[in-house]
């Protein structure tokens, strides 16, 4: 799915995201392929999302934001969709569901597919 089409769909919100694409900030976009055009894996929009997330919790913390995609991913590919807890500040945690991140982004991808508007 194209970033254009992430956003669009609601997947992905921030105004900044593909600035922190381009600059190489999220953990596992290849840097040769960045950018609007750039065709995103499920994997991808994943982490993504995450990193977003973290990035406007911490009042753009974006190392703070790379680890926890990093952590996101590394469960992501160990299949493991279990809720994420990550300490994000010394007193404050986020629990993320992985897994409803994922089927977010697969009903987005079946719309398309099915050439829903």
């Amino acid at each position: 799915m194209k970033l254009s089409e992430a956003k669009r769909r609601g997947l992905v919100r921030s105004p900044s995201i593909g600035r922190w694409m381009t600059d190489g900030a999220i953990p596992g976009i290849d840097e040769t392929t960045q950018g609007a055009a750039r065709d995103l894996s499920q994997f991808d929009l994943m982490t993504v999302r995450v990193f977003e997330i973290i990035a406007q919790a911490t009042n753009s913390d974006l190392v703070a934001a790379y680890k926890c995609a990093d952590v996101a991913r590394q469960r992501f590919l160990t299949g493991n969709l279990m809720p994420l807890n990550l300490q994000i500040m010394p007193h404050v945690q986020i629990t993320f569901d992985l897994a409803g991140i994922v089927l977010d982004i697969a009903a987005a991808e079946r719309a398309i597919a099915l050439g829903v508007k």
